[in-house]
């Protein structure tokens, strides 16, 4: 997420400010004069209204406690433990950094995303120069610490589409290779009408200087979605990431347990050229209507402004089911249709469906009540008459948008009632009320609202 953050002096800062604790240790009382001057040095550099508690320091370790950064959405944590050899620490590097009770905020504001507690430094620090993830041998070795840890931290993300919370430990360690490892007991999350909750997550990834890039696996299990569709089964996610120094890779799929639903993706975020972030969806597929619905090589641009269209193919959904949808009654029937649904996705976010036709798969049956079917003239009367008890060779339902940008249902079927005319063939066309749209939304929503999130979606931190 972040893309733009001026690489900041941590060797000269961090030489800077324990040589002031460190040399001041005699000091009487030594603990205000130190802390005065630390929290100076970083009020120079944006980091306002910093309060902290040095409660031990010496010649190997030093231990800060209480910690908060900024004045209305701080950055806090309970305890900060820095271990260090003086040789080292003159040319700013630390042995270690272990973090307790890390409380990290971001929001969005105005499409930038910004960290609570160090919105002054992020000002302060703004500059043309890319982040670039340390990748290579020599970036790592010029990290100022050499293992890194944070127990017990809390992460909140806050915008106006996307709403997520977590629970995590990190630990990182520079050694012969370095090695990220990353879990949570658990992530909530909310966008729209739609919110969801995970297991355990957890990535484990490790560089390798020889491709210059991290490798590693993620999972996410048992992700519960709520406010979409009934029953929805939990999913697992599995999939490997690959960090590059200007890119981060993934690659994965979540899938319930009997692969019902299922959806694979790749996607790509620039650290360079945010705009540049793109997910394709490889495949995803879900029952729907007692058939399925499957779609292929979405194309989704991160950077938002773009219109999206997709085609879903829609394999032997029940007519019976079509039909009580959009009649409201107990519409009886046998057999299935099949065809394409293309659907669009506008910048705003509005999704529409063009005019398709979808074609039976088989003869069938249709048992309509008449109250189903509107009108007191003969022709519809004959209508009702003939599918109290159709059996059709052929069936065809159109599906057409209307003026007030709903979906409208024409079937046009082909047979016969055996008990209407002695049983002669006969073509009619049905036209059947109801909101197809909405119910095509409501029932998309798992794969619909993240997109729109998506397409929405700005992702910089200046």
């Amino acid at each position: 997420m972040i893309q733009k953050l001026k690489r900041f002096s941590w060797r000269f800062y961090l030489v800077i400010i324990l040589a002031i604790a460190i040399l001041g240790y005699f000091a009487v009382p030594w603990r205000p004069v130190i802390q005065n001057k630390i929290k100076s040095v970083l009020a120079s550099h944006g980091l306002q209204e910093a309060s902290f508690t040095i409660n031990d320091i010496g010649f190997k370790s030093a231990l800060i406690e209480n910690i908060k950064l900024g004045p209305d959405n701080p950055l806090s944590l309970s305890k900060a433990r820095l271990y260090y050899s003086l040789p080292a620490l003159m040319t700013g590097k630390l042995k270690s950094l272990e973090l307790e009770g890390l409380d990290l905020k971001i929001r969005q504001d105005n499409g930038i995303w910004k960290i609570g507690g160090i919105e002054g430094w992020q000002a302060s620090s703004s500059s043309d120069r890319p982040f670039l993830l340390p990748v290579s041998a020599n970036a790592l070795q010029a990290l100022p610490v050499q293992a890194f840890r944070v127990e017990g931290g809390r992460f909140q993300a806050d915008s106006d589409n996307l709403h997520m919370k977590a629970l995590f430990s990190l630990s990182w360690s520079n050694g012969t290779q370095a090695v990220l490892s990353v879990k949570s007991e658990g992530i909530s999350f909310k966008s729209g009408s739609v919110s969801g909750i995970t297991g355990a997550a957890s990535l484990e990834a490790k560089a390798n200087p020889q491709t210059s890039r991290w490798e590693g696996n993620w999972t996410l299990p048992s992700v519960k979605l709520t406010g979409i569709k009934d029953n929805l089964p939990l999913l697992d996610g599995t999939g490997t990431v690959m960090a590059y120094a200007d890119r981060i890779e993934s690659r994965g799929s979540f899938a319930s347990k009997e692969k019902a639903y299922h959806l694979s993706f790749a996607m790509t975020s620039d650290l360079v050229s945010p705009t540049n972030s793109k997910l394709t969806i490889l495949e995803t597929s879900m029952p729907w209507m007692q058939g399925s619905l499957m779609a292929k090589e979405i194309n989704i641009p991160l950077g938002g402004g773009k219109p999206l269209h997709v085609d879903l193919n829609l394999q032997k959904a029940s007519i019976a089911a079509l039909l009580q949808y959009l009649t409201g009654q107990d519409a009886v029937a046998t057999g299935t249709v099949s065809g394409t649904l293309p659907i669009s996705l506008s910048e705003k976010g509005a999704l529409s469906v063009q005019d398709v036709a979808l074609q039976s798969n088989e003869p069938g049956t249709i048992k309509m009540p008449p109250e189903s079917i509107p009108g007191d003239n003969p022709q519809v009367a004959f209508v009702r008459e003939v599918l109290g008890d159709f059996y059709y060779s052929n069936l065809l339902a159109k599906i057409e948008n209307t003026q007030d940008k709903k979906l409208s249902v024409i079937l046009i079927v082909e047979g016969k009632n055996p008990n209407v005319q002695g049983g002669r063939p006969v073509k009619i066309n049905v036209h059947l009320k109801g909101d197809l749209l909405a119910f095509i939304e409501q029932n998309l929503l798992w794969l619909y609202d993240p997109i729109k999130l998506m397409e929405r979606g700005k992702h910089e931190i200046n």
